[in-house]
């Protein structure tokens, strides 16, 4: 598509028009339908069952264009849409998984009866004080244990902790150096 027919597209789309919106749809419904599988395939490994991630996947991507129709008045940028889209779709993304880890790993009384009797003793974040151990600090261990169990980004991460993003990619790297040691 020609970069002008793009950009009259999204400024159409801008002010309102439902058919611009509906083509800009089906133009960019591929890159996010990639953004959110790419997302699922690194952060749902745990989830066993195929449907429930293609389910995640649906809602996911539907989630995005509400987010774009909502907000399609105040965007500024034609260049700037897919960026915005990747970040759109890796926020609900996330926000979806701390949603199902929530519901995954908060049992009731009854639920950790029936995973006792089953046999189940461990869930990914015991395997992950178990590969971790005592072999990082405090502060090292928390950063990277958020980074990587509970999917925040490097600003959430740094608003909780009191800290400098720079500071939290640097402990995350260093945590990782030092378990490649280990």
């Amino acid at each position: 598509m020609e970069p002008t027919t793009y950009y009259s597209l999204f400024m159409s789309m801008r002010n309102g028009d439902e058919a611009a919106f509906e083509r800009i749809y089906h133009i960019t419904l591929p890159f996010v339908r990639k953004t959110v599988s790419t997302y699922t395939a690194s952060k749902l490994w745990w989830v066993k069952d195929p449907y429930e991630i293609e389910c995640f996947k649906e809602e996911a991507v539907n989630d995005v264009y509400v987010e774009l129709y909502k907000s399609r008045s105040s965007l500024q940028d034609a260049k700037a849409l897919y960026g915005w889209l990747k970040t759109v779709a890796h926020r609900i993304c996330c926000d979806k998984t701390r949603k199902i880890r929530g519901d995954i790993f908060t049992y009731e009384e009854d639920a950790i009866d029936e995973v006792a009797s089953v046999g189940i003793t461990r869930d990914p974040e015991d395997s992950f004080d178990l590969l971790v151990g005592n072999s990082l600090g405090h502060d090292h261990y928390w950063t990277l244990r958020l980074y990587a169990l509970e999917g925040l980004s490097y600003e959430e991460i740094s608003k909780l902790m009191g800290c400098p993003a720079g500071t939290v990619k640097s402990r995350i790297n260093a945590a990782r150096k030092i378990l490649y040691l280990v």
